[in-house]
């Protein structure tokens, strides 16, 4: 078990020593998911891989399982960023 902080606008803080023991680095993409009100975080480098292509975000995935949880997340992450405008 361990305690992650929250900053003073909302982010999560993971300590060095948990995203060394995950192999994650400064700015890796992580998909949050709610399950039974527990936060679940993993690397998308697990589930998919989301590039640019022709203008468009694509989502390269040998599984589907969670696609729809990134697919909603990057709606939210847009529709975020459109607002903030």
């Amino acid at each position: 078990m361990f305690i992650l902080s929250l900053d003073e606008t909302g982010r999560i803080l993971i300590p060095q020593k948990l995203r060394q023991q995950l192999g994650l680095k400064g700015k890796e993409q992580l998909l949050g998911d709610i399950q039974d009100g527990k936060l679940i975080l993993q690397p998308v480098s697990e589930q998919a891989k989301i590039i640019e292509e022709n203008g468009l975000l694509v989502v390269e995935s040998e599984s589907t399982d969670n696609l729809e949880n990134i697919i909603e997340q990057l709606r939210e992450e847009h529709l975020d960023q459109f607002l903030s405008w």
